[in-house]
């Protein structure tokens, strides 16, 4: 479930579990859109990813990595952040 944010202020996330050892939240901004964040607990690729739904189909993503880099990708092949696999992110974002 996401909160409407009428407030202009940014909501704090409220986590929830995950698949994959993970937890994942998302918020509405101010002006409609939604952002999801899915942190990875002990994955050894993936550290965190961080969405903004520009569309239901059409997102930007940014793709945290252990080692330090930091990808960002739009992409109208991600669902939702919540459900999708680390090896579907992993593809989505080009990691092999």
């Amino acid at each position: 479930m996401i909160d409407a944010n009428h407030s202009g202020k940014a909501l704090p996330p409220q986590f929830q579990p995950a698949a994959e050892n993970s937890e994942w939240a998302a918020t509405m901004n101010a002006d409609g859109s939604v952002d999801e964040i899915r942190v990875f607990r002990s994955h050894p690729q993936l550290a965190k990813v961080e969405v903004t739904w520009l569309e239901p189909k059409n997102k930007d993503a940014k793709f945290y990595l252990r080692d330090g880099k930091v990808l960002e990708v739009r992409t109208d092949r991600l669902g939702s952040l919540k459900t999708v696999t680390t090896t579907e992110l992993l593809a989505i974002a080009g990691v092999k």
